[in-house]
Order: C-alpha cells, then sequence, then structure tokens
C-alpha cells in the first residue's frame, strides 16, 4: 500500500476548495484546520492587515485547539499557509517537507528559519494571482476615470449631477514591475487602446516594446529613466516586489514628476512608496482642493468678481464692499498698506468693476522714477 501524504491547510478556504486538494490524489490525507486552530497557529496575529479571524463560538477552546494543533503540525508533510507562521514551526512541523505559499512575495520570510532548513521547499503562487489582480487594476483605473464614486454619492442622494468623465483610450499607463501581473495587466490595456508604457529593473535603455519582446507594451523604460515614464503616464501602476531597491522608490521627486490628475494603482507592498512623501502631497493636493471649495462658495454667493480675493473674513467683506462703493466713482483712490499686503490687487478689482475695465490698467513704479524729472 502507497503511503499516504499528510497536507495541512492552514489558511480559510471554502470547502468546496478544499475537496479538490483532497480527492486530487487518493495519497492525500489532508486536515483544514479549524477557526480555533488557526488562531493558535498565528499565536492570535492578524490573517491579512488587521483581520485576526476569532474563533467561532462553536470551535474547541484554546487549550483544546492548542493541543491537536501541535499534534497535526508533527505530521504535517506538505503545508499550505500565508507568510504568518508560527516561530517555532520548524520545531514544531519536524517531517516538513513542502511549504506552499498563497502569496507571491516572501519578503517577510526572509529572515525565517523555515527558508533555512535543508530538505524543505518553499513555493509561492507567484503568477497565479495575474487575471484577478490585473483585472483589478484595471476596474480601478475604471472607477477614477468614470469617477464611479460621484455617480454613487449622487445615487445616494437622488441627486442627478452632470459631469464629463474620462476615457481610457488613448490614455497612457505607465507599469512599474513587468512580471506575471505587470504583464497581464499591460495585455489588457493594450486591449483597451491605451498606450503602454513599463519599466523593468533588467532593461538597460529605452526601447520599444518589440524589441524587448513584449507585445503588450509601447515603451520599455530603464529604471534611469523612471522620472520620464512617471512625467508621460496618466495612470501609474506598482506591480514590483518590495526589496531594499524599491522600497521608497516613489518618493518626494518622482510624485512632483507625475502629471497633476494622475492616478496612482499601487498593488504592490504599501513601502514601495514613501509614506512621508505621499502624505505631504496629499496635504498640498487638499489645500490646492479647498481653495478652488472657497472660490466656488463666493461664485454660488455672487462674489466672483473679486476674482483674486478668496477670503471671506468680516474685515475681507469691508473690503470688498468699499472696493463696489469707490469703483463706479471718478474719485482719486489711494490705497495704503505694508509690501505684501495686496494693494495691486485691490487696484486690480476697483479696475475691473470701474467704467475704464475695458482700457488698459496701467502701472507706473514712483521709486524708479528720477527727481530730476520734476
Amino acid at each position: 500500500m502507497t503511503e499516504s501524504i499528510n497536507v495541512t491547510i492552514a489558511m480559510p478556504l471554502e470547502e468546496a476548495l478544499v475537496e479538490l486538494v483532497r480527492n486530487a490524489s487518493s495519497r492525500v490525507s489532508l486536515t483544514h484546520l479549524s477557526r480555533a486552530q488557526r488562531f493558535v497557529y498565528r499565536d492570535g496575529r492578524a490573517l491579512w492587515g488587521g483581520y485576526r479571524e476569532p474563533p467561532a463560538p462553536e470551535d474547541e477552546s484554546e487549550e483544546e485547539a492548542r493541543k491537536s494543533l501541535y499534534g497535526v503540525l508533527a505530521a504535517t508533510e506538505v503545508l499550505l499557509s500565508n507568510q504568518v507562521l508560527p516561530d517555532d514551526i520548524v520545531a514544531r512541523a519536524g517531517v516538513l517537507k513542502w511549504l506552499q505559499l498563497t502569496s507571491a512575495g516572501v519578503d517577510s520570510l526572509v529572515d525565517h528559519e523555515v527558508v533555512r532548513v535543508p530538505g524543505v521547499i518553499v513555493t509561492t503562487a507567484s503568477g497565479i494571482h495575474a487575471a484577478t489582480i490585473s483585472e483589478y487594476i484595471v476596474g480601478a483605473m475604471i472607477s477614477f476615470a468614470k469617477n464611479f464614486t460621484k455617480s454613487l454619492r449622487s445615487q445616494d442622494e437622488r441627486a442627478w449631477q452632470p459631469y464629463w468623465p474620462r476615457e481610457l483610450e488613448d490614455a497612457t499607463v505607465g507599469i512599474i514591475g513587468l512580471g506575471a501581473i505587470g504583464g497581464r495587466t499591460a495585455e489588457v490595456c493594450r486591449a483597451m487602446r491605451m498606450r503602454v508604457f513599463a519599466m523593468r529593473r533588467s532593461c538597460e535603455r529605452r526601447m520599444s516594446g518589440e524589441e524587448a519582446g513584449e507585445a503588450a507594451v509601447d515603451e520599455m523604460f530603464p529604471p534611469a529613466d523612471l522620472h520620464a515614464l512617471l512625467a508621460e503616464s496618466d495612470y501609474v501602476v506598482l506591480a514590483l516586489p518590495l526589496t531594499d531597491e524599491s522600497a521608497g522608490l516613489i518618493g518626494e521627486a518622482e510624485l512632483a514628476a507625475m502629471k497633476p490628475n494622475a492616478v496612482i494603482v499601487n498593488i504592490a507592498r504599501g513601502r514601495v512608496i514613501d509614506q512621508d512623501a505621499l502624505v505631504r502631497a496629499l496635504k498640498r493636493a487638499l489645500d490646492v482642493y479647498r481653495d478652488r471649495a472657497a472660490w466656488r462658495r463666493l461664485q454660488q454667493r455672487g462674489m466672483a468678481k473679486f476674482e483674486e480675493m478668496v477670503g471671506e473674513s468680516p474685515a475681507m467683506a469691508n473690503v470688498r464692499a468699499a472696493i463696489e462703493t469707490v469703483a463706479p466713482t471718478d474719485a482719486n483712490v489711494v490705497i495704503n498698506g505694508e509690501t505684501g499686503t495686496g494693494k495691486e490687487i485691490v487696484t486690480r478689482a476697483i479696475h475691473a468693476l470701474s467704467s475704464r475695465r475695458d482700457k488698459p490698467l496701467i502701472k507706473v513704479n514712483c521709486a524708479s522714477i528720477p527727481r530730476e524729472l520734476f
């Protein structure tokens, strides 16, 4: 009789998928850990992000789960898990031969003992997510282009608010990292008639996609030309692994190199983007948005004629009232104030509201006129 292979699934998985693994071979002896066992397996750590998958009420107690888990791990030869492994997995799983990870990357395990144990093969799911993630990337780009957020908000408010959506056709997508996911994304974008740029670490000079052997890519960029790719892209897709080289790849200078209305879709690790630089860029964008929102409020209140005067304080209201009083008259006006307080702005506002607004406003710097002239 052929010996069985003890397979353990340490992830939440639909029962139908568990059965597919179980029925793959008559030799498979499969154990799908319970929620309580998985909670102990991860030592209470999050499964993904902040999700901890607490034990179900009907599960065994934590102590019972711990005892049964240790027995299962001691016999496990093949283990399906994410990167959240027990610290003592090597000691607990003494006959482990194959660790299959659910992720494409192994960045959090590079220093783990399990990747250095002789006789244990560690494999990843690299490539398996190409279709799913590329569809997500394109879906995100469509969502931004068509402003689905605004549409859903209007739907909730039961109000029709017309706006001009963008089109992906003829737009430029810059894909940084042309692995399985990046390559599949390039194919989908090309099918949507987008212009496809890509950057690959092994590329040494800018060349056509055809020359680089990438039929779905219009132009291939080397890492040295990252800023050029960013400057020409309407959508930037980050699909590269996290390494010492790629950490912080998108920083202050890179964000500044991008188009003002460009969209970043990051399906790589968060640390590929310099978080502090991103926060600063978002704050600057928010300040601009607030200025524009204030300007729209002024327009709605009939104050748009003061194009350069955005403030809404009582003092600014008094200045506007004085301008509206004096502008229609032929009176001589003297404007006093310290340097930088906006005397020239007030002057332009008076001129714009006067009967002479269709004539040029002539500015004379009196301080530069020689005394000898008079």
